[in-house]
């Protein structure tokens, strides 16, 4: 038997395909071992160790830059999604999908006869806090008597109620979140009963996210110390 195993009478064939595989393995740009026709991987006996020997990281995927999904940009940093000017409109309109899917379950549970705000002791609970704000309200009317300018609320309590969360409102007032939400949004004016707490609330919150930034402090901070 000749090289490669072949018959006898084969020898030019088995140099031949030799020369074929050093051209190949040279045109791979890698190291990539060819052996002769008399070495032991030529003779049949070491064939699985030929071409074995492969340039580092020729296996390994190349890093691809990333794109931002929304804008297609450039990121430096492969494992982001979406660039820095990109973030902040894609969390508004997160926070409106969110509202408005929260909004579409309120209804459609307000429209269903299993509604748990119909129930007869959700209804009593919302009769009575009805009746002790109002007479809350009217004991407060007695000791200041108004008129009082709804204006005042708008240009003087309003803006800085921005920075405060619907729990600190809620907490500050007992007011339910959905009104609360309302306030902040301008589309509500409370009864003055509720200014002063309101005005004060927006004040703190504002002095300790000043206090926060002088101090380099997280602002989630602010949560806790109210």
């Amino acid at each position: 038997m000749g090289a490669l195993g072949l018959p006898p009478g084969h020898e030019a064939t088995d140099a031949y395909a030799v020369k074929v595989a050093k051209i190949l393995a040279e045109s791979a740009g890698s190291s990539v071992r060819v052996s002769g026709t008399k070495t032991r991987g030529a003779q049949g006996k070491g064939q699985g160790t030929m071409a074995r020997r492969v340039a580092k990281g020729a296996g390994r995927p190349r890093s691809v830059a990333s794109a931002c999904r929304e804008c297609g940009v450039v990121l430096e940093e492969p494992e982001r999604q979406y660039c820095q000017d990109c973030v902040p409109t894609l969390n508004r309109e997160r926070t409106r999908k969110l509202l408005t899917a929260g909004r579409n379950v309120l209804a459609e549970m307000r429209a269903s006869p299993d509604d748990p705000a119909r129930s007869a002791a959700a209804v009593a609970k919302r009769v009575a806090t009805n009746a002790e704000r109002r007479k809350t309200a009217l004991e407060w009317e007695k000791r200041n008597p108004g008129p009082h300018d709804r204006e005042v609320f708008r240009t003087e309590i309003l803006p800085g109620l921005q920075k405060v969360t619907l729990p600190q409102m809620m907490r500050a007032t007992g007011l339910t979140s959905g009104y609360c939400w309302r306030l902040k949004r301008g589309e509500r004016t409370p009864h003055p009963v509720y200014w002063k707490q309101l005005r004060d609330l927006g004040a703190q919150v504002q002095g300790l996210l000043e206090l926060a930034v002088s101090q380099d402090t997280a602002t989630a901070d602010v949560e806790n110390r109210l």
